[in-house]
């Protein structure tokens, strides 16, 4: 990943050094001394386990002025041999009562046939359904109905089964905010 560090002060700022919170990650290729008005690329390179899981690391850019904070977070995917666009679903506010849609389309890396066996969505209230099995890609529709969901934040993930051997399924987070109907409504 590539940080932008940009000095929005009337002084020159010397960065000293970056602290990273494990030896995984080294941030490099960056410019010790930012002018006023002048910017850095911080090139961020981690070293992640193969495992999928939520990752979550930290580097402080120690600076002459005082230290800047910078978070690296994210999921290793279930398959590092399939992808989706985008690769995470967002609906975005949704009412009780409403049904939204969203398209995604899932590639292999190297463009071979992808031979579902299912799509899965959890809870009950998305629904996924193979609109277009055109290869290399696949498209995907993710709806979701929200009638007795919970109000508030919702993240859960729709699951692809495939019968690869090695990398049989790829898990893509979905997110969406359950409102109430009185909440959504607009005065005329």
């Amino acid at each position: 990943h590539e940080f932008i560090l940009v000095n929005e002060s009337k002084e020159t700022i010397t960065i000293q050094k970056i602290h990273s919170t494990c030896g995984c990650m080294v941030a490099e290729d960056f410019d010790k001394e930012l002018t006023p008005g002048k910017s850095t690329k911080i090139k961020v390179n981690v070293q992640l386990p193969t495992t999928p899981q939520l990752f979550h690391k930290n580097l402080a850019v120690q600076t002459d002025k005082g230290v800047v904070p910078l978070d690296v977070r994210g999921e290793i995917a279930a398959n590092s041999s399939m992808y989706c666009i985008p690769a995470k679903i967002d609906f975005g506010e949704i009412r009780l009562g409403e049904t939204k849609e969203r398209r995604i389309q899932i590639f292999r890396y190297d463009l071979s046939q992808i031979q579902f066996e299912k799509v899965e969505g959890q809870p009950k209230e998305i629904v996924c359904e193979i609109v277009d099995y055109l290869e290399p890609k696949v498209t995907i529709s993710v709806r979701l109905i929200v009638e007795q969901t919970p109000l508030g934040q919702l993240e859960t993930a729709v699951t692809i089964y495939t019968s690869h051997k090695v990398f049989p399924k790829l898990k893509i987070p979905v997110i969406a905010y359950v409102v109430g109907e009185k909440e959504n409504q607009h005065l005329p």
